[in-house]
């Protein structure tokens, strides 16, 4: 029989390159952050004290140290889950217990998803009521940290359940279709969860009200003036939580609302949260949204096909030495599944980039829509500067790390870009 131990050292060797490079990227980030942290661009200038840039600094390296912490647990505890035979002794308890092949892959699933929301609470916790906290962007009480994971688990149950038993009950009774059925499956259950999420499960974890008529007369008009149908402009309680701000569009179709974070209106003015929301409907007037949309429907099909074709020569399951009156049986389907997916996960590392390149150009044409909309940049700049003093966003980021991960322009790129696209108004 065919060795396939290769692929245990090449999953392996791929998740401890992934966990490194994360390593690398965030010590250049560190590093880069440490030497220019005090310098205040011309451009910015009067916008940032050097007290301003000493609290940007600090709340960033403790959101680093943080992540490189969470980050070192969270490898400890895959290489023991994946490698060190703790999925392994789970996967043979529940097929032990002789379920049928539905309800072990739904027993499965929720065990291990369990076992993943127990063992990063602490860091959850710490996140919140010690690092947001200690500067001043936490505002959750232990009530509602502790509702919203209760909410959480039951939404995640009365949903994802579901989902799952109808898509392991395809795989059943389709064996060469599955991949399909299942994709169809899934799309027609994100086209419910978007439909439904602004009025069902957003309301769960956030109170809604109509926004103040002078914010809301204006905003309707603006709305109305881009040939856009909105139904509400809403004011989310997000105070409740955090003193980050956001405002975006929601809802699907013609018919959408507007959500404002409270605690936008705090230090913004009208014109600089409808630069914000210029800003939003530029992803919806470029069709960012329905090309994302589209483009991940195609993938998930092209994927499950992969993974179906796949699946039938159960080599991960061989590699990671799943026992051999398991790997071709019913049952064995879960383990190369669970193994499979660990595989390419690591290969994803190598498709970041490419996804992050493609963020920024659709960021970028986002912010051309909001100056043609606007008829200026200075709004829209001036929101982008209290959005990154507000919420303590570093402006001084490595070059490299740019490319490889952000999904938006830094602050800096973005100015420069917003007053060369103000200056093409005037041709």
């Amino acid at each position: 029989m065919t060795d396939y131990r290769w692929l245990f050292w090449l999953t392996l060797g791929l998740t401890v390159v992934r966990f490194l490079w994360k390593q690398y990227l965030r010590y250049l980030s560190y590093t880069y952050l440490k030497k220019h942290h005090k310098e205040i661009p011309s451009i910015l200038e009067g916008a940032f004290s050097p007290e301003d840039m000493e609290k940007i600094e600090a709340y960033t390296l403790s959101r680093m140290r943080y992540g490189t912490w969470s980050g070192l647990f969270d490898f400890v505890v895959m290489l023991w889950w994946v490698f060190g035979g703790g999925f392994l002794w789970l996967y043979q308890l529940v097929v032990n217990w002789n379920l049928s092949f539905v309800w072990t892959g739904v027993v499965l699933a929720w065990l291990s998803t369990l076992f993943f929301m127990v063992v990063n609470i602490p860091w959850d916790l710490y996140e919140d009521f010690v690092l947001e906290a200690k500067f001043g962007f936490n505002t959750m009480t232990w009530k509602t940290w502790i509702t919203d994971l209760f909410k959480g688990i039951v939404l995640s149950v009365a949903l994802e359940l579901p989902l799952l038993w109808i898509v392991l009950s395809v795989i059943q009774g389709m064996p060469t279709l599955w991949w399909f059925v299942a994709w169809v499956v899934y799309t027609l259950f994100d086209i419910l969860v978007i439909y439904i999420a602004p009025y069902v499960i957003d309301p769960l974890f956030n109170k809604y009200e109509p926004l103040e008529k002078e914010y809301g007369d204006p905003i309707l008009a603006w709305a109305e003036k881009q040939g856009v149908s909105v139904k509400a402009v809403l004011k989310m309680d997000a105070s409740r939580r955090t003193k980050h701000s956001n405002a975006y569009f929601t809802g699907i179709g013609r018919v959408k609302r507007i959500v404002v974070f409270d605690t936008l209106l705090t230090h913004f003015s009208l014109e600089e949260i409808l630069a914000i929301l210029s800003h939003e409907l530029g992803h919806w007037k470029r069709h960012h949204i329905l090309k994302q949309f589209l483009s991940s429907l195609f993938l998930s099909l092209v994927g499950l096909y992969l993974v179906y074709m796949m699946l039938q020569y159960r080599w991960f399951s061989q590699a990671f030495g799943v026992g051999q009156e398991l790997i071709f049986s019913d049952r064995g389907f879960f383990a190369e599944v669970f193994f499979l997916g660990v595989f390419l996960a690591g290969l994803g590392i190598f498709f970041e980039p490419l996804a992050a390149y493609f963020s920024r150009r659709r960021e970028r044409e986002a912010d051309s829509y909001a100056v043609k909309t606007m008829g200026e940049a200075r709004s829209l700049q001036s929101a982008l500067i209290k959005l990154y003093k507000e919420n303590l966003s570093p402006f001084h980021v490595h070059p490299f790390v740019v490319k490889m991960t952000y999904s938006h322009p830094p602050l800096l790129e973005r100015l420069q870009f917003l007053t060369e696209e103000e200056k093409k108004l005037a041709r």
